[in-house]
């Protein structure tokens, strides 16, 4: 049997010489192409079974050649991988994904490409099917599995979900949609988040680490953590229930304003490290502290949330063969390395944050995630007054041993911060949003 053929349409060579390595070691036969023409080129004349293609792939319009092999029939209409680049506009992400089989985020892990791949190819009808009508109407020559209604950010306005009434959605990331919805016995407002995977596309490890995370944020209860009320499955569909919290994200704060003054920086960091501080107390790693899981409460209060990544101190490492989990800007050197974490990775991080809410830049920049890792690991950040010269030297000091490359050399606790935080003037409120500019539906809110 002849072996299947892959097209990686990708510009850039680290991408085609990772996933030829891969696929070729799998005794699949790797094709390349570097602009849309070429994949067009290769289509036609070498009948791929499968295309990994950068959303961001030059020389014309990603989503319209998307959309002309949804539109096709015979041996052209294949299944598609969709690789994210860093940056990735969300829009056009959102506009591929009805044309994606697989997404997956780069760089990534050969293992994880080859596995993705593999799904794929084995969701792919037999050929002697090619050209007949299946039930649902699709040809089944290669025909993309239909992906659920969340893959819409407004298809489940309405529906009912974990006994609650979905609203209206609040924003979308890669791996989820929330919904502002209404706890039905309850009758509060609550915030729901839906995960863009039928229970098909989840593999084991996706739902382990779904039930780790639920249970991990279920045993918390803390003003400065998003508590979580609810999680579970209803037919091909995982949600988490939250409750709401009315605000913006540190992440459009810092967009809206550059910075934010030194007063509100102290604040933010102390209330979020007293958050910490109580999922340190109970052996959880939060593992994804950053901006955009920062919310800025109307009342003041600074709000941890999104614990889809916590795991407990001690449990094997997931990251494993699907590739390091997390944000690059904001992930501890151990963290980037794949190594042992304990609370101290998550005091990186929130330092990390930190310095970007006090400077209006993270620590570490780069053209690729692979730039922003090396700064992590090998590199020392600008001193933040550099950046940001009206910072006290005991905020810039204390922004430093946080982001120090060792654990040991960072604050040994959520505790001992927050003792240091207390030294360097008065616990501020941190400036609640401007009413003159509400937030928006996208800012509030979001898991």
């Amino acid at each position: 049997m002849a072996s299947k053929r892959i097209l990686i349409a990708d510009d850039h060579p680290q991408s085609i010489a990772a996933g030829r390595a891969a696929l070729s070691a799998d005794g699949y036969e790797v094709i390349a192409a570097k602009t849309l023409p070429e994949a067009a080129r290769a289509l036609g004349e070498m009948c791929p079974d499968l295309i990994v293609l950068d959303a961001a792939l030059p020389g014309g319009d990603t989503v319209a050649f998307c959309s002309s092999l949804s539109l096709a029939r015979g041996p052209k209409r294949v299944p598609v991988l969709i690789l994210v680049p860093p940056r990735c506009p969300e829009q056009l992400l959102v506009s591929l994904r009805p044309f994606a089989g697989e997404c997956l985020f780069k760089p990534f892990h050969a293992a994880d490409l080859r596995q993705r791949v593999k799904t794929l190819l084995a969701e792919r009808p037999a050929p002697a099917s090619e050209g007949k009508e299946t039930s649902s109407g699709m040809a089944a020559a290669g025909a993309l599995r239909e992906e659920p209604a969340v893959w819409n950010s407004a298809g489940l306005a309405g529906a009912e979900l974990g006994g609650c009434r979905l609203e209206r959605a609040l924003g979308q990331g890669a791996t989820s949609t929330v919904y502002l919805g209404r706890h039905l016995l309850l009758d509060v407002r609550v915030a729901v988040k839906v995960f863009n995977a039928s229970s098909a596309q989840w593999s084991e490890e996706n739902l382990r680490r779904f039930i780790r995370g639920a249970r991990a944020a279920a045993k918390v209860e803390h003003p400065n953590l998003a508590g979580v009320l609810n999680a579970g499955r209803e037919g091909e569909l995982y949600f988490l229930v939250q409750r709401y919290i009315e605000g913006e994200t540190l992440k459009s704060r810092i967009e809206a304003a550059t910075r934010l003054d030194e007063a509100s920086v102290v604040r933010l960091l102390r209330q979020i490290a007293a958050g910490l501080s109580a999922v340190h107390a109970l052996g959880i790693i939060h593992r994804d502290v950053k901006p955009a899981n920062i919310i800025l409460a109307t009342s003041g209060e600074a709000v941890l949330t999104d614990f889809g990544l916590a795991r407990a101190v001690g449990w094997s490492d997931i990251t494993g063969e699907t590739g390091i989990i997390g944000t690059p800007y904001y992930m501890s050197p151990e963290q980037c390395a794949g190594q042992a974490m304990d609370g101290r990775a998550d005091l990186y991080s929130l330092g990390a944050s930190g310095y970007h809410a006090a400077t209006g830049r993270p620590p570490f920049i780069g053209d690729t995630p692979v730039d922003v890792v090396r700064g992590h690991t090998q590199e020392i950040p600008p001193w933040p007054q550099d950046l940001a010269p009206a910072l006290s030297s005991e905020l810039a000091q204390a922004l430093m041993k946080l982001l120090a490359k060792s654990p040991d050399q960072r604050y040994s606790s959520a505790e001992e911060l927050i003792r240091a935080l207390d030294s360097i003037g008065p616990a501020a409120a941190v400036t609640p949003p401007n009413p003159a500019r509400r937030p928006s539906a996208s800012e509030s809110g979001r898991g």
